[in-house]
């Protein structure tokens, strides 16, 4: 977990600052707060090291199960992608999962600084983002992120992207889960995901959309969870994102998941191409040696209409 630059200082979380959890681990301050708790900077007293400790209090429903999950799915993952989860410690009050500490800032946060990225660091970020995808999609049993957003990415100062906040993560039972009530970020979950569908069973695909929508937040500063809500039209952005990144984003984008990329290797296939980065592609495909071809499709599937715009 990476602290989060100009998260607020003040707080109700605050007066637990200089507690020590478990003997080993002093609350120094909050360094990033979200729906489901907040994350304290954290002293090992026993090693020179420091932590990030994510709190969620016992009293919130599902909190403790979730942060329970969370520190599952995490604890025996290694990818440079995500934090490493070292420790959880549940107390009278609250749960808390202690993790990796990394300085950095947010994508959202980046763009504010900085502005919008260009088409090439938006191909680089895309191709790091959809690894750590891949990664988790290959875990038995495969593990679905389900809120990818420019607020769950974090930049290092080396240029690392870490996706953080697992409590939408679900394991795949079979090929699908379904996620019951309705979760994540409207704009930047899928519509199945919204119960736009009329169905809430996601996959593979719910995580190829997100992803999408980041990198075209990256890419044009449009957030799609602000009005007037989803993805502008293509022509809007056609000249920005360019002809083989305009087509990548276009085919996260499809509100069907069949028109989507079906698996992370095939979007991967189509940014080795984007980049000119031909040799060794096949692989990607398991010795199998064909490809898809994705276009630009003109659909209204990938806008939202003005009814769906009405009342979010």
């Amino acid at each position: 977990m990476m602290e989060q630059s100009g998260a607020k200082s003040a707080g109700a979380g605050d007066s637990c600052c200089g507690r020590v959890l478990a003997g080993k681990y002093r609350l120094i301050r909050v360094i990033a707060r979200g729906g489901f708790g907040q994350v304290y900077l954290a002293q090992d007293l026993h090693l020179e090291k420091y932590w990030a400790v994510k709190e969620i209090p016992k009293s919130m429903a599902g909190g403790i199960g979730q942060i329970r999950r969370e520190a599952a799915l995490l604890g025996n993952r290694q990818h440079p992608g995500l934090p490493v989860v070292v420790d959880l410690v549940e107390e009278a009050d609250a749960c808390y999962v202690v993790m990796e500490y990394v300085a950095g800032v947010t994508l959202v946060q980046a763009v504010g600084q900085r502005g919008v990225f260009d088409r090439q660091e938006c191909i680089a970020y895309m191709k790091q983002l959809a690894q750590i995808l891949g990664y988790l999609h290959k875990q038995r049993p495969p593990v679905c992120y389900l809120d990818m957003k420019p607020e769950n990415v974090l930049l290092t100062q080396e240029g690392r992207l870490v996706l953080v906040d697992f409590g939408a993560a679900m394991e795949l039972e079979g090929a699908a889960c379904n996620r019951g009530a309705c979760y994540g970020t409207y704009g930047y979950a899928p519509p199945e995901q919204c119960g736009m569908t009329g169905q809430q069973v996601c996959d593979q695909r719910s995580d190829i959309y997100a992803l999408g929508a980041t990198v075209y937040f990256l890419l044009t500063g449009y957030d799609p969870s602000r009005p007037p809500f989803g993805i502008r039209p293509f022509e809007e952005w056609e000249e920005k994102a360019g002809k083989k990144l305009g087509r990548i984003l276009c085919t996260c984008l499809m509100k069907e998941p069949e028109k989507r990329f079906q698996t992370i290797q095939e979007l991967l296939f189509e940014l080795q191409e984007c980049r000119g980065e031909r040799s060794g592609a096949w692989s990607l495909c398991k010795g199998v040696l064909c490809r898809r071809r994705f276009f630009i499709r003109q659909e209204k599937s990938i806008f939202l209409t003005e009814k769906e715009r009405v009342g979010l």
